[in-house]
């Protein structure tokens, strides 16, 4: 699969804009698999574009177009609107598109106090222009350099966020671009000769156990041990990575002959749901945290936790850095920003919360 996403990010690099849908379960690899194209073919930050839908945000147009172009143009929503605008104009003169109409259009999408006009009557006429000039973005940029665009959660994301991704799938012929799809679902909607599929399946038990035996390295998992997480895990990359932490880190490995091993009365969690759980009630306070920010969502701010966490400042940065050696969360890109590890991880602290909380 790899293979394929090289040349296929080569042969965008060379001006044939392409498309690859990658599906598979939940938990079997798709986010990792881009990443390690990012890394591997050294793409610089400056030509990726992570467009991230989410469950809690199916029903807002554009919503995670407007959360990765906020990020791109630098807005903060704390700071002076007039700032914000400034950013803005610099942002679309780099990308040599700072005109009024463009300003005026952008500056109402993202919610500006924009000066020059009144947002379009026509919500039908607005949402048009509003795709057209978010496809004109996205090709300009690539005309500066090759550039990826990653469409992750698919399955979550909203109409209109389709709409521009259909739009730039049929304007992409010539165009130094790779789009990189991400779903659960095979999107047989899409209808391209130009979309190439690549299905992720589960690992074999050879794959997860070499896996398992990397995770564990430094505490020397027995060959026991290792076999138990490959029968539990089903094939699962998330699963092999959650099982192995979940060992490791609640202390459930004894040490006899210089190997890791079971103990006696140890029992390997059955299934995520278990082994996260198992870790997060070891966090005490970071569990709390945690369940919290999953109300908010995959990403979150240090800021808004604070607000309604009710704990001290110092006791919320301890309860971060728990989550985050934890292997929970990671810092997101934006000062102050953290990203739940996986989905299914959010989900699952989610539905750790009792009903009155």
């Amino acid at each position: 699969e790899s293979a394929e996403l090289f040349a296929a990010w080569r042969a965008a690099a060379a001006g044939h804009g392409n498309v690859v849908l990658i599906t598979g379960e939940p938990g079997i690899g798709k986010s990792r698999i881009c990443a390690e194209v990012c890394a591997q073919a050294m793409i610089s930050e400056e030509s990726i574009f992570i467009i991230q839908s989410s469950a809690e945000h199916q029903n807002a147009p554009f919503y995670p177009i407007i959360e990765h172009l906020e990020h791109r143009v630098g807005i903060r929503r704390e700071g002076p609107a007039s700032e914000n605008l400034i950013r803005l104009r610099a942002f679309l003169e780099r990308l040599e598109l700072n005109t009024d109409e463009n300003a005026l259009l952008f500056g109402h999408f993202l919610k500006l106090p924009v000066v020059g006009g009144p947002a379009m009557a026509d919500p039908d006429e607005a949402r048009r222009r509003t795709r057209d000039a978010l496809v004109d973005l996205l090709l300009r940029r690539a005309q500066a350099g090759p550039c990826l665009c990653i469409f992750e959660d698919m399955h979550w994301a909203d109409p209109s966020t389709m709409e521009v991704l259909h739009r730039l799938i049929s304007r992409l012929n010539g165009s130094p671009l790779l789009l990189l799809l991400t779903s659960r679902t095979t999107h047989a909607q899409l209808g391209s000769d130009t979309v190439a599929r690549i299905m992720l399946h589960r690992l074999s038990d050879e794959d997860s156990l070499n896996l398992a035996i990397q995770l564990g390295l430094d505490t020397g998992l027995s060959p026991d041990v290792c076999k138990e997480i490959v029968r539990r895990s089903d094939g699962v990359p998330l699963l092999v990575e959650e099982l192995t932490a979940a060992l490791v880190q609640t202390g459930t490995l004894a040490s006899g002959d210089g190997r890791a091993s079971l103990e006696p009365d140890s029992r390997i969690p059955a299934a995520i749901y278990d082994s996260l759980m198992v870790r997060l009630d070891r966090l005490g306070n970071a569990r709390f945290i945690a369940q919290i920010a999953s109300v908010i969502g995959r990403e979150f701010w240090r800021a808004m936790l604070f607000h309604v966490a009710g704990q001290t400042l110092e006791r919320l940065e301890a309860a971060l850095i728990q989550l985050t050696e934890a292997g929970i969360i990671f810092p997101g890109e934006r000062e102050g920003e953290y990203v739940f590890k996986h989905a299914l991880v959010r989900d699952i602290a989610y539905e750790s919360l009792l009903k009155a909380q």
